[in-house]
C-alpha cells in the first residue's frame, strides 16, 4: 500500500525504503551505535516479532509479496540487521541480551539456510 501510495502521490507519499528503516532503527536502537548493548524483556521479545514478521515476507512464495520492491527493501533490511547484530554481539556483556542476539544470529542461519 506504501508503493502504491508513492506512485500515485509521488514525493508527498513516505517511501517503502524510508518506513522500513524508521521502523528498523526504532526497534533494534539498542544495537546501534558504538556503546554497549543491553535490552530489557519488553525489547526483545519485539525484535523477536519483528525478526519473524520480515523472514515471512522473505521467505514467503507468495507474489503478493515476492513480486514487489518491497520484498527486496525488506531483503535489504534484513542483510543490515545481520550486520548490525554480528558487531553487536562483541558489545554486549549483559547475558540475556547476548542470548537473544546469538538466537537471532542463529535463526539467520536456520532461516536463510547462511545464504544471508
Amino acid at each position: 500500500k506504501l508503493q502504491a501510495n508513492v506512485q500515485q502521490f509521488g514525493n508527498n507519499a513516505f517511501p517503502v525504503e524510508e518506513y522500513i528503516a524508521t521502523i528498523h532503527k526504532s526497534i533494534w536502537k539498542e544495537i546501534l551505535g558504538t556503546g554497549p548493548v543491553k535490552m530489557d524483556a519488553y525489547r526483545r521479545n519485539l525484535q523477536k516479532t519483528y525478526f519473524g514478521a520480515m523472514t515471512e515476507i522473505i521467505m514467503s512464495k507468495d507474489p503478493v509479496y515476492t513480486e514487489t520492491e518491497a520484498s527486496s527493501i525488506i531483503r535489504a533490511d534484513m542483510f543490515l540487521l545481520k550486520t548490525e547484530i554480528d558487531k553487536a554481539i562483541l558489545r554486549s556483556t549483559e547475558p540475556l541480551t547476548l542470548y537473544h542476539l546469538k538466537d537471532i544470529q542463529e535463526r539467520f542461519k536456520t532461516a536463510f539456510n547462511s545464504k544471508l
